[in-house]
C-alpha cells in the first residue's frame, strides 16, 4: 500500500483541529485545510487553503480532488455537512477517511447507545456503506488538557466537579498527542484500515489530577462540586424524551460515557504500542498540568 502524503483537514480552525494541524505539518505532511467560503482564518505559509461550501458535494469534490486522506473535526451538529464529506470524498477516489470521533470508545453498545453519539454512529454506518474509501475510528477518552481547564476542573479558577466519587479510572489524551495519533494512523495505512483505534496518554482518576492541580497552585480556595453520575443520567434521559437537545441534557451522557460503570470510559487494551506512542509517566501529567499554568490557560 502505497504511502499517505497529501491531507485534507476540516475544522482545522478549532483547539483540536490546529493541535492535528501542527502535528500533521511536523510530521512533514503536505495539508490541504477546507475552509468554510466567507472564512478569513489564516493558516501557516506551508498549508494549502481550499474555500469550500459543505452544503454542496460539487464543491466538497473539487477541494478533496488529489487528496490521499482526509481528517474532519468537524462538531457533532454538523452530522450532515459530514456525511456529504464523506460522500464527495469517495467520489473524488480519497483513500482514507478520519472521521470527528475523537473521544468516548463508541464500538462499546452501553456507549453507543447513548443519545449524545447518535451522529458518530451514523457517521460510521456511511463509512462502512463507501466502497472505496477505507477509514480508522480513533478513540481517545476525554481531552486531558481542556478537560483540566475547561471540563471537569478549570485550574486557573480554583473550580473542580467530581463526578461520582471520583475515584473511577478513565482514559484520557492531550490535544497535541491526539495529533500524533493521526499521523501515526496515516503513516500506517494497512495496520489501521477499517478499524477501531484506541490511544491515551494514562488512565488515570479526577481525584488524581486534582491532587496534581493542587501541587501547583495550592489546596486553598478551591470549590468542590460533587454530582452523581447516575443523577445525570437520569436527569439526561428525562430532558431528552421530553425533546430537549440542548447541552446540558447531552452533558449528562458524556459523563455517563467518561465514569459510567460499563460504558468503556477506561480503554481495557489501546494501540499505543503499534502506533509508536508511548503513555505518559506521572510526572509528565504533572508537566502538563505546570504548563496549563503556566500558560494561562
Amino acid at each position: 500500500m502505497s504511502p499517505i502524503r497529501k491531507v485534507a483537514l476540516a475544522g482545522a480552525s478549532g483547539n483540536l483541529g490546529q493541535a492535528i494541524l501542527n502535528q500533521l505539518l511536523k510530521h512533514s505532511f503536505q495539508v490541504t485545510v477546507l475552509s468554510r467560503l466567507r472564512s478569513t482564518h489564516t493558516f501557516p505559509p506551508l498549508v494549502k487553503i481550499r474555500h469550500v461550501d459543505y452544503g454542496s458535494q460539487p464543491s466538497l469534490m473539487t477541494a478533496l480532488h488529489g487528496q490521499d486522506a482526509i481528517v474532519s473535526t468537524l462538531p457533532p451538529n454538523a452530522l450532515d455537512h459530514q456525511l456529504l464529506l464523506i460522500d464527495a470524498a469517495a467520489a473524488a477516489g480519497v483513500r482514507r477517511f478520519i472521521p470527528s470521533e475523537f473521544g468516548s470508545d463508541t464500538s462499546n453498545p452501553m456507549c453507543a447507545a447513548l443519545p449524545v453519539y447518535h451522529s458518530k454512529i451514523e457517521t460510521q454506518k456511511r463509512l462502512a456503506d463507501r466502497s472505496g474509501l477505507t477509514y480508522t475510528i480513533i478513540c481517545t477518552g476525554p481531552f486531558l488538557d481542556w478537560g483540566l481547564t475547561h471540563g471537569f476542573m478549570n485550574i486557573q479558577n480554583k473550580t473542580v466537579t467530581l463526578y461520582g466519587t471520583g475515584d473511577h479510572i478513565f482514559s484520557t489524551t492531550t490535544l497535541s498527542t491526539i495529533g500524533r495519533a493521526v499521523c501515526a494512523v496515516l503513516a500506517r495505512p494497512a495496520e489501521t484500515e477499517n478499524r477501531v483505534i484506541r490511544v491515551h496518554d494514562i488512565a488515570t482518576t479526577q481525584n488524581h489530577l486534582f491532587q496534581m492541580a493542587q501541587k501547583v497552585v495550592g489546596s486553598d480556595g478551591w470549590v468542590v462540586q460533587r454530582r452523581s453520575v447516575e443523577e445525570m443520567y437520569e436527569n439526561s434521559w428525562t430532558a431528552f424524551q421530553q425533546g430537549r437537545r440542548d447541552v446540558q441534557t447531552m452533558l449528562g451522557f458524556i459523563v455517563t460515557a467518561a465514569w459510567g460503570e460499563g460504558y468503556g470510559g477506561r480503554f481495557g487494551k489501546t494501540d499505543n504500542e503499534m502506533l509508536g506512542i508511548s503513555e505518559m509517566t506521572e510526572v509528565e501529567v504533572q508537566g502538563v498540568v505546570e504548563r496549563l499554568v503556566e500558560n494561562n490557560c
